[in-house]
């Protein structure tokens, strides 16, 4: 009996220990965040429209009370110099 119990512990010592190591996990690439003030003062409510060669979107949020709305886009983060930004005030529903 003793020898059976023995071996059944060696044999799920070792399968234990055969487990995979291997990470097949797939990341999604993360996009770059760049944060753009809408002109000097405080332009509340507007949403840009930006425009880097071929790729063009539109911002998910409206500037808030300092101007401010965050461009998600590697593109805009990399190059902002080959931009361009259209601020405009969104239509109602």
């Amino acid at each position: 009996m003793k020898i059976k119990l023995l071996s059944t512990i060696i044999a799920g010592v070792i399968l234990a220990g055969c487990g995979s190591d291997n990470n097949n996990d797939v990341t999604v690439p993360k996009t770059k965040n760049t944060q753009v003030q809408a002109y000097d003062g405080a332009i509340n409510g507007m949403v840009a429209t930006y425009t880097c060669g071929e790729e063009t979107g539109t911002t998910k949020t409206k500037t808030d009370g300092k101007g401010h709305v965050t461009v998600s886009s590697n593109a805009f983060a990399d190059t902002p110099d080959q931009c361009s930004v259209v601020l405009s005030v969104p239509k109602r529903r």
